[in-house]
């Protein structure tokens, strides 16, 4: 099926069904935020070399996702989240994970 363009047609049809059965082997899958965990102080220094990532520093490893941030993955069914900053303040929070195939 080609990529839907926007979310209602993704739960429209003929992508609907498929969702509601299958889901989006993704992150929006995982039934809990207690399935959901933030990355220690270490993995954020080790990940972003700075213990205040940026939408910036995120954009870059997240587009580099084998070696930026896939490696800090769990089990299926589980995902993580890091806190990005914006003038040196808490600004947004970046979540990835999976839960299918």
């Amino acid at each position: 099926m080609p990529q839907p363009a926007t979310l209602d047609e993704l739960w429209g049809e003929p992508y609907g069904e498929f969702m509601g059965n299958n889901g989006t082997h993704s992150i929006l899958d995982i039934p809990t935020m207690e399935d959901i965990a933030p990355l220690s102080n270490d993995e954020v220094v080790e990940t972003f070399k700075t213990d205040r990532p940026t939408r910036a520093d995120w954009d870059r490893e997240a587009g580099q996702f084998a070696r930026g941030v896939a490696h800090l993955l769990g089990e299926r069914w589980t995902g993580r989240c890091v806190l990005l900053f914006k003038n040196g303040e808490p600004d947004e929070v970046a979540f990835w994970g999976f839960s299918g195939d």
